[in-house]
């Protein structure tokens, strides 16, 4: 019988890491090529470094600190746009949670996704 304890003592599974690589080995993809599947699919943008290396931080609606908890971004694009940056298309919590950061109106925050790696490089350069 699984005892209160023997659950709060578990490790915490990466829910994004096991969805990415379940679709990686169903769909025999690499990481880059899931994600132009699923941007094609989903009708989502898909970002790679250079693209995010010409968007602005918004700090202001995001702070770094959570952006790094989080893994995620919060910017404006080279057309404008407040657009949230995501690995992970199926988070609807953390792109709920992104767009009330805003603080716009339901459908004015474009999202987008991103490799995980290009991210983290992102938040690392604002970071030094």
């Amino acid at each position: 019988m699984t005892t209160p304890s023997a659950i709060a003592s578990a490790p915490v599974l990466d829910t994004t890491l096991l969805r990415e690589t379940w679709l990686q080995e169903g769909l025999q993809l690499a990481e880059q090529d899931l994600l132009r599947a699923l941007s094609r699919t989903l009708e989502l943008p898909l970002l790679d470094a250079a693209t995010l290396a010409s968007c602005q931080p918004l700090p202001d609606l995001l702070p770094l600190s959570q952006a790094l908890q989080r893994g995620c971004l919060l910017l404006r694009d080279p057309q404008g746009q407040v657009c949230a940056v995501v690995d992970d298309p199926f988070d609807q919590d953390l792109r709920t949670w992104l767009s009330s950061r805003a603080g716009l109106p339901d459908g004015s925050v474009r999202t987008a996704l991103a490799r995980r790696s290009d991210i983290q490089a992102w938040l690392s350069r604002l970071e030094a």
